[in-house]
């Protein structure tokens, strides 16, 4: 069994959705799950040095295939939704295009035991630079203590942290939030001027607010804008939208002791029934932190 910081923390809020996840094909993506997921690939390749047109384009017609096939989870227009991630895609990669970035990889699986029902070993979530050390990238709706500290404590951060022993940076991106079918933020929503042509503004000289007569305009619906000008402005108006955080280094107490809770959880997660209907449903996972992508099979519905 290979778990990982993502998995192990599925299997913790629903051993029921573990199973499903491990044998049956993936439902509609939740929209957030997605863009971390295509997000993270324009990463590796942007670190590798492709160019950021191409890993840009890669990136939106990945996240549309998927979009339309196996479908989003949403109430919402999906149509709308998948239009501002992708526009969050292509402003994003210009900026991460701009940042110094170390030649990223996805590390080697890590053993950690051999036993009665088989070896055990982790897959790290983060990637992992040319000296060995760990770049944990995320994003999240908007950067507060709340939101650092699950980031912080989480599997997918600590777990691999512990299991490799390496220096581990958190790199965290503020996306914004989804309101009435469309994504907030600065990656895809800008204010134009509601006199004066060609004035685009993100926030006035120390972060207050334009005002309601500016009308907002999102990235896909102004012809105008690129990605490049787009990116110039949020740098004009002082937007900081990517963080970047260093791990405090666990103890070697911290490191056993994490080794020893991912031990005993593979140990039970491989007694796992292999047919999910033998598992009793965590019913206060179905909705949190986002719809659960298997949860009609769970309660007997159509796709």
């Amino acid at each position: 069994m290979i778990l990982s910081g993502q998995s192990l923390s599925v299997a913790q809020a629903c051993p029921r959705r573990f199973v499903l996840e491990a044998s049956e094909p993936r439902g509609r993506w939740h929209p957030k799950a997605l863009f971390d997921a295509t997000f993270r690939q324009a990463l590796l390749a942007l670190s590798s040095g492709k160019p950021k047109e191409e890993v840009a384009s890669q990136a939106t017609t990945k996240f549309r295939a998927l979009a339309k096939n196996p479908g989003l989870a949403t109430l919402s227009d999906p149509w709308a939704l998948a239009q501002d991630f992708c526009s969050t895609l292509r402003t994003l990669v210009e900026a991460l295009s701009r940042l110094t970035l170390p030649t990223l990889k996805v590390p080697e699986w890590v053993p950690l035991q051999e036993g009665s029902n088989g070896e055990l070993g982790w897959l790290c979530g983060s990637f992992a630079d040319d000296s060995g050390a760990l770049h944990r990238w995320t994003s999240v709706a908007s950067l507060t203590e709340d939101s650092l500290a699950q980031e912080t404590h989480g599997w997918p951060a600590f777990g691999d942290h512990c299991v490799t022993r390496q220096p581990t940076t958190l790199h965290i991106v503020e996306i914004g939030s989804v309101r009435a079918g469309r994504r907030h933020s600065p990656w895809c929503k800008i204010y134009k001027h509601p006199a004066v042509a060609g004035v685009w503004q993100f926030q006035r000289k120390g972060g207050r607010n334009l005002g309601e007569r500016w009308n907002p305009v999102w990235f896909h619906e102004a012809s105008a804008q690129s990605p490049e000008k787009w990116v110039d402005q949020q740098e004009k108006d002082g937007l900081t939208l990517i963080h970047h955080f260093q791990l405090k280094e666990a103890t070697p107490e911290q490191q056993k002791d994490t080794l020893v809770q991912i031990r005993a959880e593979g140990q039970r997660l491989a007694a796992l029934p292999k047919d999910f209907r033998e598992i009793p449903m965590s019913r206060g996972a179905c909705d949190s932190p986002y719809v659960c992508p298997h949860q009609w099979r769970c309660y007997g519905e159509g796709k």
